[in-house]
């Protein structure tokens, strides 16, 4: 079999210094997009819009889109907390509900559509204005309707009130949302925001108005409020991967390290959604260079994306820069589509068609069993995630393919 080794080097040095800063940086894109009027928006109105309308307005859910740039904090910055502000001044007079935010995974626009009126139903959306169905209008979809965003919970604010009648302040917080920003300082290509929705969308009357970024108020616009501190737990030289058969090695240097706990390394089949795969012991302080490895065994074929977390004693964590590797083989095993949604198919050659399939999920407990053949594996009841497919053939080599389950 041809096996393709692919080595990816990169080299950064970042410096420690010292002290915290607290910056507030107010939204420079937001929008609502709605079920029941899927070719609408409003991207230069005054308000957003979350929770489910009332049957006047058809019942329509909606969901707002927010998005801060970043720019203004530094690269090598370790964010230690953070906080969205936004402004309801009117909330429907049902029972509570909360709001939640979600990290949005696609990019998406904010046109000149502007609605009339209380802007309850939005306005017919313009060119790269986000709507229900499409996250750049008129030519690019969502890959699900309803904007494309992760299940997991960034912030949240749960309970609020109903029948509010003026600008009520509402601030959420998590460990999460400083996550968030942390990545995308460290990859500020991924940065697409965060989208807004109740955590009951069942509930009709639930709909929550919210002042937005074009208010004739700037104090009530939404607001970032971060935190971070310039201090780096080390000064890292070098992180490098290559690939010997199926193993990815991965070697990194420091040429100082302070107060530092662990280095977390961390695996991606996208290049956007990583899961932590394995810590490695950090030596504490030191002003002397440093070498560390870490092997990643029987890698799938197809690109691997790797990045490593350094994390200090109090728990700050900053990312390296992304490296890529490819492994490559004949094409004897492909999944599709990738990310799978409800399915996949499995093309792979005759001789492997009969053998015994399994897919386990990243920490390798097995979720399901099967034979290779030409029909589609049901895989509707995976939770999200990155899964392991594994084929042992007869003479017993072990082919690996790996998929990301939405």
């Amino acid at each position: 079999m041809q096996k393709i080794y692919i080595l990816f080097l990169s080299f950064c040095f970042f410096k420690i210094t010292s002290g915290q800063t607290t910056r507030t940086i107010t939204a420079d894109r937001d929008n609502t997009i709605y079920s029941m009027f899927t070719a609408n928006s409003n991207g230069a109105g005054q308000y957003l819009f979350v929770g489910r309308n009332t049957s006047q307005n058809q019942s329509s859910i909606q969901r707002a889109l927010i998005h801060f740039d970043l720019s203004q904090i530094p690269a090598g910055a370790v964010i230690t907390s953070a906080t969205l502000s936004i402004y309801i001044d009117r909330s429907a007079p049902s029972a509570a509900t909360g709001i939640e935010l979600h990290k949005l995974t696609s990019a998406w626009g904010e046109g000149t559509s502007d609605a009339a009126g209380k802007e309850t139903s939005g306005a017919a959306a313009t060119a790269n204005d986000a709507t229900w169905s499409q996250r750049l209008f008129p030519s690019s979809n969502w890959t699900t309707a309803g904007g494309d965003y992760l299940a997991a919970i960034s912030a949240t604010a749960p309970s609020i009130a109903a029948s509010i009648t003026s600008a009520t302040l509402v601030s959420m917080t998590n460990a999460a949302l400083v996550t968030d920003i942390q990545q995308w300082i460290s990859d500020p290509a991924s940065n697409f925001g965060w989208i807004m929705k109740s955590d009951n969308e069942v509930a009709e009357g639930s709909v929550k108005r919210i002042i937005s970024k074009n208010s004739v108020t700037p104090s009530q616009v939404p607001s970032l409020t971060v935190t971070f501190s310039s201090s780096l737990p080390i000064t890292l030289k070098g992180f490098s991967g290559s690939l010997n058969k199926q193993n990815a090695l991965l070697k990194w240097s420091t040429a100082t390290e302070l107060d530092n706990e662990y280095f977390e390394i961390e695996h991606s089949v996208n290049g956007k959604d990583f899961l932590a795969i394995a810590k490695v012991k950090a030596n504490g302080s030191g002003t002397t260079e440093r070498s560390y490895t870490y092997v990643d065994e029987n890698i799938s074929i197809g690109k691997h994306f790797y990045r490593i977390a350094d994390v200090d004693k109090n728990g700050n964590k900053r990312y390296s820069q992304v490296i890529t590797l490819s492994a490559g083989m004949t094409s004897v095993l492909q999944l599709y589509p990738n990310p799978a949604v409800s399915f996949i198919s499995v093309a792979a050659s005759s001789l492997l068609e009969g053998n015994e399939f399994t897919i386990s999920s990243a920490i390798g407990q097995r979720m399901l069993k099967g034979v290779i053949s030409k029909q589609q594996i049901d895989v509707q009841k995976l939770a999200p995630g990155n899964y392991f497919f594994s084929i042992k053939t007869k003479d017993g080599e072990l082919i690996k393919s790996q998929f990301l389950k939405k």
